[in-house]
């Protein structure tokens, strides 16, 4: 999976636009990205102090893997709890190897967590909006775009995603390709969205074999 610069989250609240700016403009003069983003509350971080949350791996309903973060998003300092290992860390400061491994699952789940912000945000990437096409596990017509990253930077450049979404603007489902490669390495849903504190979450991930399941639990949103 795509994991970006330890770095770009932190520099990205810098460049975010605010919400009261958006929703000032014609929604016919927003893309569909933006839009999304502008949905999902997730357009800027701006405001947010602390995120918590668990990301979780399930299949056949047992708990195959749990992380649970803190990230304070104005200060930078993260902190992850993986079983009875705890790693704290500051994005903004050299980190030692068990830091960078943990920071690479940090970068992996907030992806997972905040993919509309991601995508609206990140640099270096290719977006490459289509017509409407049949969802491959939903089998209906959704709206679809396709995000390609560059191939520096990062911890794993040169991946894409195919994203559907519907006609409110909220993702349904996507598709990982490695290396931007002809075939997806995974398919899954966008499901179970809530809203905490401002920012919208899709909160389960139901993979295309029916069994696998990541969800995003203990979610606290402080501002």
């Amino acid at each position: 999976m795509h994991i970006l610069n330890r770095y770009n989250l932190f520099f990205c609240l810098l460049l975010s636009v605010s919400y009261t700016a958006l929703g000032q403009e014609n929604q016919e003069t927003i893309n569909p990205i933006e839009r999304i983003a502008l949905v999902a509350g997730q357009q800027s971080l701006e405001g947010i102090a602390q995120l918590q949350f668990t990301f979780q791996v399930e299949r056949d309903s047992k708990v195959l893997r749990a992380r649970a973060w803190t990230w304070n998003l104005q200060t930078q300092d993260v902190t992850l709890k993986d079983g009875a290992t705890t790693t704290t860390y500051n994005r903004s400061q050299p980190m030692d190897s068990l830091q960078t491994l943990a920071d690479k699952s940090f970068v992996n789940d907030t992806y997972w967590l905040l993919p509309e912000y991601k995508f609206y945000t990140d640099a270096g990437t290719q977006i490459i909006t289509k017509e409407k096409t049949i969802a491959p596990i939903a089998k209906v017509p959704l709206n679809f775009f396709t995000i390609i990253y560059g191939g520096d930077g990062g911890y794993t450049p040169g991946d894409a995603y195919d994203v559907y979404y519907n006609d409110d603007y909220v993702l349904q489902e996507w598709a990982y390709r490695a290396g931007n490669g002809p075939n997806a390495n995974l398919q899954n849903t966008f499901a179970n969205h809530q809203t905490f504190n401002g920012l919208t979450v899709a909160t389960e991930h139901v993979f295309a074999d029916g069994k696998t399941n990541i969800k995003l639990t203990n979610i606290a949103v402080t501002r």
